[in-house]
C-alpha cells in the first residue's frame, strides 16, 4: 500500500513540475525536500539508535515521494553470531531497505550515517523509476534538494 501510495505521488509530483515548465528531453526535474528520524533522540554528538527512517518528499504536491528504513540488528542473527553459528532462515529486517530504493542487507552503517545514505537511496529510487505509458514523460530526476542543516546529509 505504501509502494502504491509513494507511486501515485511520484507520478503526480511529476506531472505538477512538467506542468510548471521544469521538464527537458523528457526528463521531469524534480525538485524535493528530506530529512531522516530516529526513536532515540540523538544530541548532535552521539546517535545510538539501531534503527531510523529517511522520507523524501516532493516540493510542489508536499506529498511522500519515497521512503527508506534503516535497522542495524536483528535479534536472531545477534543469538546466532554469539553462539558461533549460521543464523536460520528468518525474515531478517538488518540493513537498509525502502520504496523506489534498493534492498541492502549489507547495510552496517552508523547511526548518524543513516540519514545520509537514507538520502542517496531514496533519490537514486527517484532517478530509476520509469514512469508509464500514458505519460508524456518517461523518467524524473531530483534536480534540486533541500534539507536542515544537518552534517550528515
Amino acid at each position: 500500500m505504501a509502494k502504491k501510495s509513494c507511486e501515485n505521488a511520484v507520478i503526480e509530483e511529476a506531472i505538477a513540475t512538467k506542468d510548471s515548465g521544469a521538464a527537458t528531453g523528457g526528463v521531469v526535474q524534480l525538485h524535493v525536500s528530506g530529512d531522516a528520524a530516529w526513536p532515540n533522540r540523538g544530541s548532535g554528538r552521539s546517535y545510538a539508535s539501531f534503527c531510523g527512517m529517511f522520507v523524501l518528499v516532493g516540493a510542489l504536491r508536499k506529498s511522500i515521494l519515497s521512503a527508506s528504513i534503516f535497522d542495524k540488528m536483528c535479534f536472531t542473527c545477534e543469538h546466532a553470531e554469539k553462539q558461533k553459528r549460521q543464523a536460520p532462515k528468518h525474515d531478517c529486517w538488518r540493513g537498509a531497505r525502502g520504496i523506489f530504493c534498493e534492498d541492502n542487507p549489507d547495510w552496517r552503517g552508523s547511526s548518524k550515517a543513516m540519514e545520509a545514505e537514507g538520502a542517496v537511496m531514496c533519490v537514486k529510487g527517484i532517478g530509476a523509476y520509469t514512469f508509464c505509458e500514458p505519460c508524456d514523460f518517461s523518467k524524473a530526476r531530483v534536480s534540486k534538494f533541500a534539507s536542515d542543516e544537518d552534517p550528515p546529509t
